[in-house]
């Protein structure tokens, strides 16, 4: 059974475990992004391939994977040979313009968590290029808020390999960590592995889809948290 969360329950749980460190996914977990993402596949696919790429297609089979593993997958399916790397060019392009020109914001349950715990550590740890991420935290003024960023494709690292070393490649004790991720795939590692709370964030792009979270920051269209319990 899906459980959600109120902020306030969410905040007396982490200071009850003494949790020093949070790590936040990017990309659908701090903010609306995927959508963007979505949509720059969806030209990029178009253009390879003629190929329709539909929302429910996008959640399946894309959602959670970097860009070289969703144009590797497409490569194989669609029996094509592609140059990947200049691709992903054209589609961090598309998606950096469409960020930028809506200056999408954080969710709201960030900043409420982060003046409830202002002395727990912060960290990204994100598919998406550094970049993207350092100029979507800089329009929404919080880039100062993160100790360190991880950029997976900067580091050439994938995202279970880097849940499973955190505590050799970032320092941290994953007993004293929490998670927040919008996949039910790391969401599910990360509690197998025992960190001290993982927690889930549900937009209407993965709505249903993370049943292993044992708590859920429900997050709607305009990037606003239910406060209550659901």
């Amino acid at each position: 059974m899906i459980s959600y969360v109120s902020l306030d329950s969410l905040i007396s749980k982490i200071k009850e475990k003494k949790i020093k460190n949070a790590v936040f996914d990017f990309d659908g977990t701090l903010i609306n992004s995927e959508p963007y993402h979505f949509q720059a596949h969806k030209i990029i696919m178009k253009k390879l391939a003629n190929h329709n790429l539909t929302k429910e297609e996008y959640v399946k089979k894309f959602l959670g994977h970097t860009n070289e593993e969703t144009y590797a997958i497409f490569e194989k399916e669609h029996n094509l040979n592609l140059n990947i790397e200049e691709i992903i060019k054209e589609k961090l392009s598309i998606t950096n313009h469409l960020l930028i020109n809506d200056k999408v914001k954080i969710f709201d349950y960030f900043f409420k968590l982060t003046s409830e715990l202002q002395d727990v550590n912060l960290y990204i740890l994100s598919n998406s290029n550094a970049d993207i991420i350092v100029k979507m935290l800089k329009i929404n003024n919080c880039l100062n808020y993160f100790k360190k960023i991880y950029s997976l494709p900067d580091l050439n690292l994938n995202k279970e390999y880097f849940i499973e070393n955190f505590e050799n490649l970032a320092n941290i004790d994953r007993k004293s960590t929490v998670i927040f991720e919008d996949s039910n795939s790391k969401i599910k590692l990360a509690k197998k592995l025992n960190y001290a709370l993982v927690v889930g964030v549900e937009t209407d792009m993965n709505a249903g889809q993370l049943i292993d979270a044992e708590d859920i920051i429900k997050v709607d269209k305009d990037g606003k948290t239910h406060t209550t319990n659901i």
